[in-house]
């Protein structure tokens, strides 16, 4: 994640001036989110992924949508305890997204946490 943060911090610097740079930036950025997201899978328990839930609070991963909704599609899927964090989050990023499929991919995140809860 601080990885993707760094190439993104490139790409803002480059103002696209150096294209090849950018490109290759970006196809390096894109080619980390299916590690990332089975890194996540592999992870030894949940506290562990509550730690990945706060570098997410402390980085600006929401400028890589696609990826930060796979991320909480993992953590969904993989979480057994801390789901009242995870759940929190998620609802934040709710409240700030505008995209009608990543609210609906979010309300099915939490809709999915709920049933978690109730079992």
């Amino acid at each position: 994640m601080r990885l993707k943060q760094g190439i993104a911090l490139i790409l803002g610097m480059s103002d696209y001036d150096f294209e090849e740079l950018s490109e290759m930036s970006l196809e390096t950025a894109n080619e980390l989110d299916p590690a990332i997201c089975s890194a996540i899978d592999a992870l030894p328990n949940d506290s562990v992924r509550l730690e990945l839930l706060d570098v997410l609070k402390s980085i600006d991963t929401w400028n890589w949508a696609d990826l930060h909704l796979e991320i909480l599609k993992s953590l969904t899927f993989e979480m057994k305890d801390g789901l009242d964090v995870l759940s929190t989050y998620i609802e934040t990023y709710l409240e700030t997204e505008t995209d009608d499929y990543e609210v609906e991919e979010l309300e099915v995140l939490l809709r999915m946490i709920e049933k978690k809860r109730d079992s």
